[in-house]
């Protein structure tokens, strides 16, 4: 006789997409209504409901002929805080909750503008079980140097 095979578990949290094999092309659209909660000369806050549309083009390895699409429809909230600093910096945060995946993503942006056409600026990103299926989860911080014409 062979022993008795164990329960299955189930997961504490929905599990994230995988990465997708091989090379696609991505994608993404989004729109919605919002509103000001503040709005000020120097500082903004707003909220409101958006739909996401993903549509991904999948180039599969295995079978080359027959690529495979995926297209999903999430709906979303997102907050945003913009304010205006002294010295010509910004500071603006937006974040996106995706209401019936569970995930979220945040974008925190610092800039100062140097001249009328150069800025330097940091973003910090981060973002959870990602719906987008390029990449599920990450945190990454940035350096950026913009030039504006």
């Amino acid at each position: 006789p062979s022993p008795p095979s164990p329960p299955p578990s189930e997961p504490s949290e929905p599990s994230e997409p995988s990465e997708p094999a091989g090379k696609y092309t991505l994608f993404h659209e989004e729109f919605g209504i919002g509103f000001y909660l503040l709005k000020q000369q120097k500082r903004t806050a707003s909220f409101g409901f958006s739909n996401n549309f993903f549509y991904m083009q999948l180039a599969l390895v295995k079978d080359k002929d027959k690529p495979q699409k995926l297209i999903r429809c999430l709906q979303s909230c997102f907050f945003d805080v913009n304010y205006a600093l002294p010295y010509d910096i910004k500071l603006n945060n937006r974040t996106v909750y995706y209401l019936n995946d569970s995930a979220w993503e945040n974008k925190l942006e610092l800039e100062r503008k140097i001249t009328e056409s150069f800025s330097l600026g940091t973003v910090f990103e981060t973002s959870r079980r990602n719906p987008d299926l390029s990449v599920s989860s990450y945190s990454k911080f940035k350096f950026l140097l913009g030039f504006h014409f």
